[in-house]
């Protein structure tokens, strides 16, 4: 809310008082409701707007990243700040459900295991199940990387919205190390297959000698919240242990499915 109103002021008081900030709720709640995106003249004649306020309150929400307007069609849909308030949201408690519901299932493996979620381009880790093992990947919770760079990032795109992988696109696939994917088409070539197969690796993607395999935790809507992450140092996945890292995955995946989230 706080930020609505900063935004007002720097755009001509768009957002500024109560009535307002009602009229902005009023054309999300719309947006949010079509399941497509919608033109200025469809949301002022669907809400009875006056076209000078709409245009003004488009205006704002658009600065903040709340709404995205398509510059081909000038529809407007919701923007992904929302993908980062949903994610972000502490009930419920996912990360303490990954940890008690998830973790008895992938502490077995003796590998690290994390779960993230995607913050606008980058992937942000929650929790973390740290290895056994002498040698194993350190990670932290607030750990970021970039989106597609990682196996958690990848297999959260694959099952996003299109305007979230789009934004990942937009930012130019930036190289971590020699492995990066860096080609939009490839980028996306990898997102279908991570639909088909259900799951992402990673190999020396965002770091060296790593290698990861993830895969999407879905609410009832069939959108992935995040992604549970198998993380084994080596430069590519153990042959004789991929099957069943694939079967704990997908248990552990399903264990932290809830209706609500």
């Amino acid at each position: 809310m706080t930020t609505l109103m900063k935004v007002g002021k720097a755009t001509g008081d768009a957002l500024t008082g109560a009535p307002s900030i009602a009229t902005a709720f009023r054309i999300l709640d719309e947006l949010a409701s079509s399941g497509i995106p919608l033109s200025m003249t469809q949301l002022v004649q669907r809400l009875e707007l006056p076209k000078s306020t709409t245009f003004r309150v488009l205006g704002a929400l658009e600065s903040v990243g709340a709404v995205r307007r398509d510059h081909r069609d000038k529809r407007y849909s919701l923007g992904t700040k929302f993908a980062d308030y949903a994610r972000a949201a502490p009930t419920p408690d996912i990360a303490a459900l990954f940890l008690h519901e998830a973790g008895p299932l992938l502490r077995p493996l003796a590998e690290t295991t994390q779960f993230g979620v995607l913050t606008h381009t980058n992937v942000t880790f929650l929790a973390c199940i740290d290895s056994t093992k002498p040698v194993r990947l350190v990670s932290y919770v607030g750990r970021t990387l970039p989106a597609h760079a990682s196996a958690t990032g990848k297999a959260i795109l694959a099952f996003s919205p299109q305007r979230e992988v789009e934004a990942v696109i937009g930012t130019g696939l930036p190289a971590l190390t020699e492995n990066t994917i860096t080609s939009p088409d490839r980028f996306l070539r990898e997102l279908d297959q991570i639909r088909k197969d259900g799951y992402a690796t990673e190999s020396e993607e965002s770091t060296t000698n790593l290698s990861c395999l993830a895969a999407p935790v879905m609410n009832a809507t069939g959108r992935a919240l995040g992604a549970i992450t198998i993380c084994v140092p080596r430069a590519t996945l153990p042959t004789h242990r991929i099957q069943e890292m694939k079967t704990t995955l997908a248990a552990a995946c399903r264990a932290m499915m809830v209706p609500t989230l």
